[in-house]
């Protein structure tokens, strides 16, 4: 079982995005930029993980069971391996980074986790800008789960 968890964002949210939103959501003046901001900062994630693609910089951890060949794939294309530790005893296990996003382990150990920074491929936020914007405003209008998953399944 592998479980992906982001530590924090470190791009912020491009302000034409935001002002596209706006337009979208119908939002004429500035009063909720916050909870637009955040809303689309939510989108963004979900549509990201569901798409396994970077959208945004981000600082992720990664924990994966190990397989029989030593070989993990990282989530959202991988990026920048900060830390690779062992599960159980928390400490750092030597590893090879592989193309495509993936690390082979070089150490017994049962499960690993990664923390790493992902490196979004340029044009990705553009190219799912239009299932961010439906989601982000799905989220706004309070839809239940059944319609955000049907606008998550957009990006695949």
């Amino acid at each position: 079982m592998t479980k992906l968890t982001i530590l924090n964002v470190e791009q912020q949210i491009p302000l034409s995005l935001l002002e596209e939103f706006k337009q979208y959501a119908s939002m004429p003046d500035s009063s909720r930029d916050a909870v637009l901001r955040g809303l689309l900062q939510s989108a963004i994630l979900r549509v990201q993980e569901y798409g396994d693609k970077a959208l945004l910089k981000c600082k992720a951890r990664q924990i994966s069971e190990m397989t029989e060949s030593g070989v993990i794939r990282l989530y959202l294309g991988g990026g920048d391996v900060e830390d690779v530790k062992d599960t159980i005893y928390g400490i750092s296990v030597p590893y090879d980074a592989l193309p495509g996003g993936k690390l082979r382990i070089l150490a017994a150990c049962s499960g690993v986790e990664v923390t790493f920074e992902t490196k979004p491929e340029p044009g990705e936020l553009e190219r799912a800008k239009a299932t961010v914007l439906r989601y982000a405003t799905a989220l706004f209008d309070g839809d239940n789960t059944e319609v955000l998953n049907s606008i998550l399944n957009e990006v695949l």
